[in-house]
């Protein structure tokens, strides 16, 4: 890995954290109890007992309406913070990825000899290689 690609990776893994920690702390920890509401809540009930009136069917459809329109909407609270949260880092993951690809492969490291051992490997295959000598020097004259 080349040295830029080093530093951007610190960088990023630095960010990253940072992005959990700043946006974990205000949009998880912080949440508000309005985006935690269920049927069972006070301010929900108070809010059936109010707007839900007429027949026992009427009534029961309303709270039904309300208790899911409730969910939903806490649901959604709760799914857009944990998406707030993760997408930082994803994106800078996908974005060192993508820098990664970009970066040309490093070239093989140079072969070097320090003695000149292949030179008496290379001998010796020669010499215990089972090719048959030729039966005659080859001459132009035959030709």
């Amino acid at each position: 890995m080349s040295k830029r690609l080093a530093q951007l990776r610190f960088q990023l893994l630095l960010g990253s954290f940072a992005w959990i920690v700043i946006i974990g702390w205000f949009a998880i920890v912080q949440i508000p109890d309005s985006a935690l509401y269920t049927k069972e809540s006070p301010e929900v009930q108070a809010r059936m007992e109010a707007e839900c009136t007429g027949t026992y069917q009427q009534r029961y459809d309303c709270k039904n309406m309300v208790a899911i329109e409730v969910t939903n909407h806490s649901l959604m609270q709760v799914t857009i913070r944990i998406a707030l949260w993760v997408l930082g880092p994803s994106l800078a993951f996908a974005y060192f990825r993508m820098q990664r690809r970009r970066e040309p492969p490093p070239p093989p490291p140079p072969i070097v000899h320090d003695d000149m051992s292949w030179k008496n490997a290379a001998k010796d295959h020669v010499a215990h290689s089972k090719a048959p000598p030729p039966d005659e020097p080859f001459s132009l004259d035959k030709l």
